[in-house]
């Protein structure tokens, strides 16, 4: 029958002959992610993947990992400090993104350490006014060496470079980003993998520079007496 509560609530009334629990729908499977080579995902669609490579160059913020079909950056935040080091092999996992016109994987990824191998570089391209204005994204990580004077701005490690109203900004590991600060207002040169150009609110063009040496240019000798 119906009753009704003195607060007018009305009750169907049952008399349970059987029951059973109502199972939630099931938990959806997590998402796997596809395993590819670098190459394959720089030129896929962002996703999740898995890729295993070599580190590279390793600074403060990112990483670039390499294996025998291309490289890619893994990227953390600046300041969050290294991720692994140079000559590491590391299995990375994680989401994709888009900066600067690349494909590179994002904060959440996972990188897992795995061995250790020695790591021989390229002969870095020196690179004039002209060669670093002819840079336009996407850029393909190259191994570069630049002079200009050192300017640091805040948190930034700035290079004038004579010719040219596009700066570098040197991007490194934590230790580089402090000995590199003692050099402001300072000729120097680096060496590092061009990563890309970003603009300022302002219209600064920068060229992106992950450094992985440096040094100070001395001046001319003073002639003798």
């Amino acid at each position: 029958g119906v009753s009704t509560s003195k607060q007018g609530i009305e009750y169907l009334n049952i008399a349970v002959l059987s029951y059973e629990e109502v199972q939630g729908e099931p938990e959806p499977e997590p998402p796997v992610a596809q395993e590819k080579k670098i190459s394959e995902i720089l030129a896929g669609e962002v996703g999740l993947y898995k890729t295993t490579g070599v580190v590279i160059m390793s600074t403060n913020q990112s990483i670039l990992v390499m294996d025998e079909t291309g490289i890619i950056q893994v990227y953390r935040g600046n300041g969050w400090g290294e991720l692994a080091k140079i000559g590491d092999v590391v299995t990375v996992e994680g989401n994709t993104t888009v900066y600067l016109e690349r494909i590179q994987f994002a904060i959440d990824a996972v990188v897992t350490v795995s061995d250790t191998t020695t790591v021989e570089h390229d002969e870095a391209r020196e690179l004039d006014a002209a060669g670093v204005d002819a840079f336009a994204n996407p850029i393909t990580p190259e191994l570069v060496t630049l002079k200009g004077k050192l300017v640091v701005s805040g948190n930034y490690l700035n290079i004038e470079i004579e010719g040219t109203e596009r700066l570098g900004s040197a991007y490194a590991s934590t230790e580089l980003v402090a000995e590199l600060a003692l050099l402001a207002d300072k000729t120097v040169e680096i060496t590092g993998y061009a990563m890309g150009v970003s603009t300022s609110k302002q219209g600064i063009e920068y060229l992106n520079v992950a450094v992985l040496s440096y040094e100070e240019v001395q001046g001319e000798p003073e002639p003798e007496p």
